[in-house]
């Protein structure tokens, strides 16, 4: 394995790349360029910080290689054997790395995670899985019956950096017929041997438990028997749980993130009139709530704690470009940040992990045309270390800028979203490709780098993101505004967008396209039914198409959870979904038709995109399918979205003037 070359930069704006600025015109080759996965990510400081742990790929798997922090020399790996691979990991000591394994199975290239937790030397010996229906067994033994040994799914709740010994780990038990029990345990186990003591048992299902910096489960949140949520607290590690609700909080449903240097106070988010979430710190003993940090359009993104007190120290919002909000601004933390973003001008900025006296730290920073680059921050000496990029073989200078934008939508409600626009070209009259997101209630577009919109751009195409009524992130009315909407109002936000974009003379009204996957994909589709004349083709991964048969099939409808968000979210009104269902109204559709989908897709099954065929068949409307029998809910192997991609491009030169 080669050596990281290593750079060293003063705290000054800097610029690394020296790729040759030019991208191939190749399909084939755009789309190995482009899903090509990052050659290292994920990078761990011990906590010591002698040694630096990072994920990369190794015939396909995820795997962990360990280097010596100041040679760069590889001491160690840990991987595992036959079709499995590391899914997430920590440092729980300066020796030991604990891992949770996932499987590649045969039916699905989706990787597979059955709750083992295992751990290692940093030189891949002394293998040992922890938890899980082989935890307390050697590697490679068989599955024996020691103290280990646990018929559950397990998590990592919180590494514990003050307690070398010892994780904390959440397990939900496997019940008589095979599934799981409703209600969580936490157990803290040893790293070495796999021996486990009771810590508490959760009195809520779906839980979400928070631990304080002495690794004390402080606090439990989730569902009650009627599906509402319900927050429980205490104030000292063994104490009785206590409900949120007799704090006569606003509201009772709150997304905690830290304890504060008092243990009587809790920082967390909420929202009162379904606007976005602010942060507050409340006192759960006199039920006192002071906001801390909020922004009028969107939710708090993220939310920074230092690594030892899991003290709040910074609030990331997103609504265009990305922002911070420091409510400590005198924080040696705060202060770290602002100069790091200072440093590396347009960049986003995560503290990624650092050594347990702080001195060594793990800085990445990433934007729209640079998927992420890791530096070493020495403290003392106040100096960056290049470490590696991602993505080395692209060139950001190569790639096309995001710009956030912002119209109203017929009825007026103010949506944002981005425009990526072409290097090297007019800006007028483009070709465009607009991409609705997933979800639809949830998830949303960011800015950043993101493959298909580049992939797409280095064609010379526009694209447009919009984030609709019923993405995440705005507040609970602005997503709420999408229940029962799909087929309607939500389609008329991403129309009314590409009317925009039109209107300012961006885009060639008579060279457009959709794409999208999943909710995205059945967007593609319902956009082009509502307007025929507007989309020359649609693109369509893992889509649904039947909003009647997400009622009986897929995974969502499995558990009760799922039937209370296909509730909400499309009804149980029979005429309304079939009026918002493509499949029964593909007579409309006059766009050319790329569909994609996975044989073992659970969210949107097959069933789905086979009605749409049928239906196809019948209309005689041309499609163009791309179906691989052991793929999931999208593409996971970088081989089968490189041909996919392919597919895509070959698809947009035939119908798109490029």
């Amino acid at each position: 394995m080669k050596k990281w070359i290593s750079i060293i930069v003063f705290l000054w704006p800097i610029s690394l790349f020296a790729q040759e600025n030019k991208l191939p015109s190749d399909n084939h080759q755009l789309a190995e360029l482009f899903s090509k996965p990052a050659a290292y990510f994920d990078l761990k400081l011990s906590p010591n910080g002698n040694f630096l742990a990072a994920q990369t790929k190794s015939d396909g798997k995820n795997i962990i290689v360990i280097f010596d922090r100041e040679k760069m020399d590889v001491v160690g790996a840990i991987r595992f054997s036959s079709r499995a691979q590391v899914g997430s990991y920590y440092w729980a000591n300066n020796e030991r790395i604990v891992a949770t394994k996932e499987y590649l199975t045969s039916r699905s290239d989706h990787p597979q995670y059955r709750g083992e937790i295992f751990s290692a030397k940093y030189n891949g010996k002394g293998g040992r899985y922890l938890f899980g229906y082989q935890g307390g067994s050697s590697a490679g033994s068989r599955v024996n019956s020691s103290a280990g040994s646990i018929r559950a799914w397990g998590w990592v709740l919180d590494p514990m950096h003050h307690d070398e010994r010892h994780i904390l780990v959440k397990a939900i038990s496997f019940n008589r017929d095979g599934g799981m029990d409703s209600r969580a345990t936490v157990y803290k186990v040893n790293v070495k041997t796999g021996k486990r003591s009771f810590v508490t048992r959760s009195p809520v299902i779906n839980a979400t438990f928070l631990t304080d910096k002495d690794g004390q489960v402080r606090y439990v949140g989730g569902q009650n028997d009627d599906f509402d949520y319900q927050g429980y607290f205490r104030l000292e590690g063994d104490g009785d749980w206590q409900k949120m609700s007799n704090l006569k909080l606003p509201v009772d449903d709150i997304t905690p993130y830290a304890f504060t240097a008092n243990p009587e106070e809790l920082i967390a988010s909420y929202s009162i009139n379904g606007e976005p979430d602010a942060l507050y710190k409340i006192n759960m003993v006199t039920g006192e709530s002071k906001k801390i940090a909020s922004d009028k359009l969107v939710s708090p993104q993220k939310v920074w704690l230092t690594h030892d007190t899991k003290e709040v120290y910074a609030v990331e919002f997103e609504k265009g470009y990305p922002s911070y909000a420091m409510p400590y601004k005198d924080h040696p933390e705060a202060k770290l940040l602002k100069s790091m973003l200072a440093s590396l001008k347009g960049h986003q900025i995560h503290l990624s992990s650092q050594s347990q006296d702080g001195n060594y730290r793990v800085i990445t920073a990433f934007n729209d045309t640079n998927s992420g680059v890791y530096y070493m921050y020495d403290k003392k000496a106040n100096k960056l270390t290049y470490l590696v990029q991602q993505r080395d073989w692209l060139n950001p200078e190569s790639l096309a800028y995001m710009e956030p934008i912002k119209l109203n939508a017929r009825d007026g409600m103010e949506l944002h979203g981005f425009l990526t626009l072409p290097n090297n070209k007019n800006k007028k009259n483009l070709p465009l490709v607009v991409m609705p997101h997933g979800g639809p209630h949830g998830p949303r577009d960011y800015w950043g780098y993101d493959e298909e919109v580049q992939l797409l751009a280095a064609k010379g195409i526009a694209v447009l993101q919009i984030n609709f009524r019923g993405s995440g992130g705005y507040g609970k009315n602005f997503e709420e505004a999408g229940y029962k909407k799909w087929g309607a109002e939500i389609q008329y936000d991403i129309i009314d967008a590409v009317k925009h974009v039109i209107n300012e003379g961006i885009a060639d009204k008579d060279n457009i396209c959709i794409m999208g996957g999943s909710f995205g994909a059945y967007s593609a589709l319902q956009s082009s039914i509502i307007e025929p004349d507007m989309f020359k083709c649609a693109i369509a991964n893992a889509g649904l198409y039947d909003l009647e048969m997400m009622w009986t099939e897929g995974d969502i409808q499995e558990r009760d959870s799922g039937l209370d968000y296909l509730d909400y979210a499309i009804g149980k009104d029979v005429t309304q979904l079939k009026s918002f269902s493509p499949v029964n109204h593909v007579e409309k559709l006059k766009a050319a038709l790329f569909l994609a989908h996975g044989g073992e897709d659970e969210r949107t099954p097959e069933e789905q995109v086979r009605a749409l065929i049928k239906q196809l068949d019948k209309h005689n409307k041309p499609y163009q399918f791309y179906y691989l029998d052991d793929e999931g809910h999208g593409f996971y192997k970088p081989e089968h979205r490189a041909k996919y991609y392919e597919q895509v491009l070959n698809f947009l030169d035939k119908h798109l003037t490029l």
